[in-house]
């Protein structure tokens, strides 16, 4: 259970985490998402109490940010102590265009990536599957690169939200 059948992340006995002891200590408010890395479109989704998919239109850690400072806002009205966990899953594969918003990858068109000095052009030998490259993969590399740069603007200015909204957290 819990994401750990590969291919069936919409499938929301794979994805929702119960209440109870899974949960790993969070034991207040939790929204979580099912283990999906498609962060713009259909699959975009989370839950919260109920093993109900919830989807939203939005940019997945817009989103998710946008959900955060709302907590943040409703648990700093009392003088409670609070802790947030906000985990964001960008900049994370695929790396394509259609998985950041468009103002992200214009940030960057004119932006020339290129392989570093020790990049090697064949796989290593003990590299995990994963990491194993094929031709059209490594022709892709600097477009993936230009796409984890768009992810990783979008990554600051969520930051950058959160602690302008908020500056006397502590953000750690």
């Amino acid at each position: 259970m819990y994401a750990n059948e590969w291919g069936n992340h919409l499938d929301s006995k794979y994805s929702f985490v119960p209440q109870g002891e899974h949960r790993l200590g969070f034991d207040g408010f939790f929204a979580h998402y099912g283990f999906h890395h498609e962060y713009v479109g259909d699959s975009n989704y989370y839950h919260l109490d109920t093993d109900e998919n919830i989807f939203n239109d939005q940019y997945e850690p817009d989103a998710l940010t946008d959900m955060a400072m709302e907590r943040i806002t409703k648990l700093s009205s009392d003088d409670q102590s609070f802790s947030l966990f906000l985990s964001l899953g960008t900049p994370h594969d695929p790396w394509e265009e259609w998985n950041v918003p468009r103002e992200y990858l214009d940030l960057v068109k004119d932006r020339d990536f290129y392989l570093p000095k020790n990049y090697l052009s064949e796989n290593d030998a003990h590299a995990d599957a994963w990491a194993r490259l094929n031709e059209n993969e490594r022709a892709e590399l600097t477009n993936w690169m230009r796409v984890y740069t768009a992810m990783t603007a979008n990554l600051d200015e969520n930051i950058g939200r959160v602690n302008k909204d908020n500056p006397e957290l502590a953000i750690y």
